[in-house]
C-alpha cells in the first residue's frame, strides 16, 4: 500500500519538466513486480526492453521530456505511466504500458491538453486519471488491466462560488508576496492539490490559467483584484 500512496504523491504533473541529457545512450528504469524493464534512448530513437522483448517508440524523439510517472498493481499486471512533455510546455502524452510474468504491451495512449495529469483514485481494478478540460468539463481516463475507457464528466462552468474564489484570490495574493519566481510552478505541493480539486469540481476554474496568474503577480510582486476575480472565478 505505501508504494501506491507514493506514486499517487508523485503523479500530479505539470508540463516543461527537463531531466539531464546524456551523450549518447539514455535509460529510464521501469521497476516492476516482475523485474526491471528499461527505456532506451539511442540518438531519439526510443524503446522500452523487457526479457528480451522491445516495443518500439518513434514518438519519443528527446529523453529529457519522457518521465517515469508511476508503476501501479492492476490484479495480476503492473501498470506503468510513462509521460511525454511537448516541446515548449502544453500539451502531456500518457503511455500505460502493461507488464506480467511473460509479457508487455501497450495498452493505449492519452492526451492531457493542460499538461497536467492527477489521480483521482487507484483500485485493483482501475486508475483514475484527470486529464483537464475539454469544452469546459473534466476528461477522465479510466486505466484497466488490459484497456483505456476515455470520458466526459460534465462539471458546473457558471461562477465559481465565493468560498472556493476567495481561497483561489487568496493564494494569488500570496503569490504576489513570494520573493523567486524562476520556477513554472513557485506554490507548495499542498496549494496545488487546493487549486486541482477546485479544478476537478468546477469546469469553469482552470490550474493552467491560475498558474499563468500566480507566476506573473509573483515576477510583478502585484496583482488586480477585479481582472484576477474575472479571469478565475468568472464574476
Amino acid at each position: 500500500m505505501s508504494n501506491t500512496r507514493n506514486a499517487l504523491a508523485t503523479l500530479i504533473l505539470m508540463g516543461g519538466f527537463s531531466a539531464p541529457v546524456y551523450a549518447e545512450q539514455r535509460e529510464i528504469n521501469i521497476p516492476t513486480r516482475y523485474g526491471s524493464a528499461t527505456f532506451v534512448d539511442i540518438e531519439g530513437a526510443g524503446s522500452i526492453n523487457y526479457k528480451g522483448e522491445n516495443i518500439g517508440y518513434e514518438i519519443f524523439v528527446t529523453l529529457e521530456r519522457v518521465r517515469l510517472l508511476g508503476v501501479f498493481q492492476q490484479g495480476d499486471a503492473d501498470i506503468a505511466l510513462i509521460g511525454q512533455f511537448a516541446p515548449k510546455g502544453g500539451n502531456l502524452y500518457i503511455h500505460a504500458i502493461r507488464f506480467d510474468l511473460n509479457t508487455m504491451q501497450q495498452i493505449g495512449a492519452l492526451e492531457s491538453k493542460e499538461g497536467v495529469a492527477l489521480v483521482n483514485s487507484i483500485s485493483s481494478d482501475e486508475i483514475i486519471l484527470y486529464l483537464g478540460k475539454l469544452n469546459g468539463q473534466q476528461l477522465v481516463a479510466r486505466i484497466g488491466n488490459k484497456s483505456i475507457a476515455l470520458s466526459i464528466d460534465g462539471k458546473n462552468t457558471s461562477a465559481l462560488p465565493k468560498n472556493e474564489c476567495a481561497v483561489i484570490l487568496n493564494q494569488i495574493a500570496e503569490c504576489s508576496k513570494y520573493e523567486q519566481c524562476d520556477s513554472e510552478w513557485p506554490l507548495p505541493m499542498a496549494a496545488f492539490r487546493i487549486m486541482s480539486n477546485i479544478s476537478n469540481k468546477y469546469g469553469v476554474f482552470s490550474v493552467s490559467d491560475f498558474n499563468e496568474v500566480c507566476s506573473k503577480a509573483c515576477k510583478s510582486q502585484r496583482y488586480i483584484l477585479s481582472e484576477t476575480r474575472k479571469r478565475l472565478c468568472n464574476y
